[in-house]
Formats: structure tokens, sequence, C-alpha cells
């Protein structure tokens, strides 16, 4: 089979007869085989699921990318769930960098929407220990990321800015970030729990996502609502001073 889908001529193998565990294996072996990631296309979104879980058993969670869909339903007003936006972020994050071998999505989230790979790229925000950052910038680089600044971090999307110190909570991460500076260069990063606010671990590198796909800045805003009619514009005009998270 690997030999067949190595050939010069692209083409199609079809596999039947897979029981159980049998094409979680398979895949895992493709995977092995070809240095291109594999993306694995299910019908629905709990098969893509349950397909994921069965992969965490055979390789490394970084190696193995989950895409949900948004689980919401074109042009409806409401917003996805965070947890589901970051997964969906990191997932392309994750690929753009080359950590992925194995992508699982359905073919909703295949048709959904999203990200280019100019704005993710640009939009990524890496910090290193011992790199020299200025902090008003990354505020403000926050904030055209879709951030919200709190006096306590807890929903991913959140950031506060104390003194030579910034939390926030950035999407593909289980834990929020508390990143601390001495004078311009990053001392240290921190992951710590919402509750407690005690350190959990430490890290030498971090990538902070946007807080959504679809980047909407009050300039990109008037750019779409210009080709809108007049009452439209001013209907989403008004809900987007309101509602900043406007889906």
């Amino acid at each position: 089979m690997a030999n067949h889908l190595r050939g010069d001529q692209p083409r199609s193998v079809a596999v039947t007869g897979l029981a159980g565990s049998s094409e979680s294996f398979l895949l895992h072996a493709l995977a092995s085989e070809f240095n291109n990631p594999v993306l694995v296309v299910a019908r629905h979104s709990d098969e893509a699921a349950d397909l994921y879980e069965d992969l965490l058993t055979l390789m490394p969670e970084k190696k193995l990318g989950y895409y949900p869909s948004r689980q919401i339903l074109p042009y409806d007003f409401r917003a996805p769930v965070g947890e589901i936006m970051g997964q969906r972020l990191s997932t392309l994050s994750g690929l753009l960098d080359g950590d992925k071998s194995v992508i699982i999505c359905s073919v909703r989230a295949l048709m959904e929407p999203t990200i280019t790979v100019r704005q993710l790229r640009e939009s990524r925000v890496d910090i290193r220990v011992g790199a020299e950052i200025d902090l008003d910038d990354l505020t403000a680089r926050l904030v055209h990321l879709g951030f919200r600044r709190v006096p306590l971090v807890e929903e991913v999307g959140d950031f506060a800015r104390r003194g030579g110190l910034i939390d926030l909570f950035t999407p593909g991460h289980e834990h929020p970030l508390r990143v601390e500076l001495f004078g311009d260069d990053v001392e240290t990063i921190r992951t710590f729990e919402v509750g407690t606010q005690r350190t959990i671990g430490q890290l030498r590198h971090v990538s902070i996502l946007p807080k959504r796909e679809i980047p909407i800045t009050p300039e990109t805003l008037e750019r779409e609502l210009e080709r809108l009619p007049e009452t439209d514009a001013d209907y989403i005009r008004h809900r987007s001073l309101n509602d900043p998270a406007l889906p």
C-alpha cells in the first residue's frame, strides 16, 4: 500500500475489512512511512473524536492534531466555545510548524472557513526565556489578537498586566501562562492554576495564538460593512460596539 501511494502518479487505494482499532494501527503505520502529514477525514464529529482518542495510545500527543468543527451553524449569532477554537488554532499552528504527523477532522470541520496561512503566521507571538520583549508592544498585540484585559485571568482570551509581569490565557493551552520579566528580558514562563494562582510548571518557549480564526479590527470591520446595505451595516456596527466578542 505504501509503495502505491509513493508512486509518481497520485492514486487512490481502497482498504476494506478494518475492524476495531485496526484503522488506528493503519494510520499510525502510514504516518511513520511518509514525511508529509496524513489528513484523516471522518464522516461525523463523534467518529473523528473516537479515532483521535485511539491514536493517542499509539503516538505522542504533540504529533497528533484534532481539528473539530465549530459546532454552530453558518450565520448563527453565537461565538464558538473557546476550547474548540483553541483546538482548531493550535492544530493549525502545529501543522504550520511541521510538528503534526496526523490531523483528524470531520467533513463538516474541513468545510468551515478558517484563518489563512499568512494571517496565522503573522499573528502568532513567540515568547522565549532570555529573549527581549517590549511589554507595551505585547499588550497592544494581545488586544489586536482579540484578547480582553482583565484584573484576573480566568478564561481563554484573558490577559492581565502588573508591573513587569503579564498573565495570559492563550488558545491551545489547558492552563494560563505567567510571563515574568527582568527589565526587558523574559526571565520565566510558567503555567498556573486559575483557582489557586499556584504555579504548575515552567516552559522555555510559547506561541501565543489569536483568540479567533477570523481577525477582526475596527479597520477590517468597516471595510466589510461598506459592502452591506446601510441598515444592515448600522445594525452590525451597533452590535459590535456593545459586544466585542461578536461572532
